[in-house]
């Protein structure tokens, strides 16, 4: 069954697209990283006038790098999955079906694919 997808890619465009993929993938965890100690940093504060100012004003600059991230990686024409593990897939085609090519972070290349109804669990190796 087809899907309407913004841009398919064959393995070799996604395996050309990955490094910069990665990198934003990356860059977002080490931020959601930060985002939880600016939290906890957060939550030590007092309700002091002011003292939250600098914390909050690093919040906001790093959930504003985040969603520009994100809005980058969804632009590629790929799918985010989930953040938290790095997970995204790649439409693609076999044949005359969708499938995607599926990459998680820490991976050393796309080495799965999978039927788009199928998700992770249906991971097959290429």
């Amino acid at each position: 069954m087809a899907q309407n997808f913004s841009r398919y890619f064959t393995l070799e465009e996604a395996r050309a697209a990955l490094p910069d993929i990665v990198s934003k993938l990356e860059t977002v965890q080490l931020i959601r990283g930060e985002l939880s100690e600016l939290a906890a940093e957060m939550e030590g504060i007092g309700t002091g006038e002011g003292e939250g100012k600098p914390a909050r004003l690093r919040l906001r600059e790093e959930l504003e790098q985040v969603t520009l991230l994100i809005e980058e990686l969804a632009a590629t024409g790929i799918l985010v999955r989930n953040l938290e593990i790095g997970l995204i897939d790649f439409p693609s085609r076999s044949g005359e079906d969708d499938i995607f090519l599926c990459y998680q972070l820490g991976e050393v290349d796309i080495r799965h694919w999978h039927h788009i109804y199928d998700g992770f669990a249906g991971r097959k190796p290429l």
